[in-house]
């Protein structure tokens, strides 16, 4: 199985955000060592360079993003599919961008916390909690 997992995942266990990345940190980790693909994009890593350098020198965020990168493979957005996102009908560019990537690396689903992000996504969108209870 290949998961895709949008960017407020991968926050979430990178930050311990609170209550609602329990089920982000759970998540993650029950796909480690099950034969499951996870997947990000490379647009992820920015964002989550941009969300954190409050949080992390970047030392700490290049030793963060290379153990991601342990777990996690990239998938490059790429020129095409900057162009194709903009004639997606999607409220917000970003997650079109994330879509299009989730797309491009075949995979099964989607793993985010905004699930109405993705209304108009061809893959299955799940939250942490609904992906653990469905797959786990």
């Amino acid at each position: 199985m290949r998961v895709f997992l949008d960017t407020n995942i991968l926050l979430d266990c990178l930050l311990e955000r609170g209550p609602l990345s329990k089920d982000s940190r759970l998540c993650f980790k029950s796909c480690v060592g099950k034969g499951i693909i996870m997947l990000m994009s490379d647009l992820s890593v920015a964002n989550i360079n941009y969300i954190t350098r409050k949080d992390y020198n970047r030392a700490e965020f290049n030793a963060a993003i290379l153990k991601l990168t342990e777990f996690v493979d990239i998938v490059e957005v790429g020129s095409s599919y900057i162009l194709e996102a903009l004639y997606l009908d999607w409220k917000d560019f970003e997650d079109s961008l994330q879509y299009l990537s989730a797309m491009q690396a075949q995979a099964d689903c989607i793993v985010t916390r905004n699930i109405k992000d993705y209304e108009a996504s061809a893959l299955e969108v799940l939250t942490p909690h609904d992906f653990i209870s469905k797959y786990l």
